[in-house]
């Protein structure tokens, strides 16, 4: 591969990967939240944990940083340098999310302030020691030098640190996955696309390199190994829940407020109840609440019929179409929310 194509290859792989986080980021800022836990992972614990995954993996883009000029490559560097601003205004943000938001729901910019420089201030003298103890003040430090000292410093302390800390940065998205039985909420799945393409693309022209950099190589490859897992849990629980989503637009409603319906007025549902606030259009309660067509109506009692004549035999979509016939005079906006969305907000 050309040097030409490589260092292109490095640009959109970043680009990929700027929208892949600006997803996040924008999610972050509409919820004003972190992650959505629910009321039976919303512990202190839980949290506490969930911000060590997020400080490590935030610090594994400084050590990065330093392993890419440790490796003498240029374009390495700028994307990386790239990457390490971008995760860091992430990690601002969803450090930030709830303590800087006043009780009326606006940000408080005092606050903002305060947090950027408690944060650049301990950051810019930490890149400083990074490189006083890597390259031993040394500028034109190498890693072909580093390579010839057996397990050097450049090795144990960039070069496996960095992709060890950078896969707890999906620890957190694990978690939150998991709450709502693999549904991923805080990143949309156009953006866990780019987040695959822009980690695969620079492990490519890494792959192809003469010499091989294999922390390189192992960095970006977990970074895709990871976005490709919540992409499969997310499209997993879309198979699971497709019937129960055909059902919900049958009714002209969402499957959120499906689910709602369920727990309000007791029925069994297998899938939790989570706003999805990566929808840019969210549906007005007018347009969730709107009458449904005659045509609906008649195939709701034609199923509710045919549930009535099969007692020992309930197939799962007739079993759905049955529970929300019984639905029906229940009117949407009178309905609360139930206390798992409400401890969400």
């Amino acid at each position: 591969m050309d040097s030409v194509i490589k260092y292109f290859v490095f640009v959109v792989g970043v680009l990929f990967w700027t929208a892949r986080w600006c997803d996040q980021l924008l999610c972050n800022l509409r919820r004003k939240n972190v992650l959505e836990l629910g009321p039976s992972l919303n512990r202190s614990m839980i949290w506490f944990l969930v911000g060590l995954c997020f400080v490590a993996g935030f610090v594994a883009q400084p050590l990065a940083v330093v392993h890419a000029r440790a490796t003498y490559h240029p374009i390495l560097l700028l994307v990386q340098l790239h990457i390490t601003i971008v995760a860091f205004v992430l990690f601002y943000c969803q450090a930030s999310a709830m303590s800087c938001v006043t009780k009326d729901g606006r940000w408080d910019v005092t606050m903002i302030v305060v947090k950027v420089l408690s944060i650049l201030i301990p950051f810019v003298p930490s890149m400083v020691i990074f490189n006083i103890i890597v390259f031993d003040g040394n500028p034109d430090y190498n890693y072909p030098d580093c390579l010839s000292k057996n397990f050097s410093r450049c090795d144990a302390g960039v070069g496996i640190a960095a992709p060890c800390l950078v896969l707890f940065a999906w620890v957190p998205l694990a978690v939150e996955s998991y709450a709502h039985q693999g549904r991923s909420v805080s990143v949309a799945s156009w953006a866990q696309c780019c987040g695959i393409i822009g980690a695969l693309l620079p492990l490519m022209a890494l792959y192809d390199r003469p010499e091989r950099e294999v922390p390189g190589i192992v960095f970006y490859g977990l970074m895709a190994l990871a976005e490709f897992a919540l992409c499969m849990s997310h499209l997993i629980w879309l198979w699971r829940t497709r019937q129960y989503r055909q059902d919900a637009a049958a009714q002209g409603i969402t499957f959120d407020e499906l689910a709602d319906k369920y727990a309000t007025v007791g029925f069994t549902f297998p899938f939790a109840a989570s706003r999805k606030w990566t929808q840019k259009d969210p549906v007005r309660p007018q347009q969730a609440s709107r009458r449904r067509s005659a045509d609906i109506l008649l195939q709701m009692r034609r199923l509710q019929t045919q549930t009535l004549r099969l007692p020992m035999m309930r197939p799962r979509a007739a079993h759905i179409s049955a529970d929300d016939a019984s639905l029906d005079d229940v009117p949407l906006e009178e309905l609360p929310r139930p206390a798992s969305v409400r401890n969400m907000l």
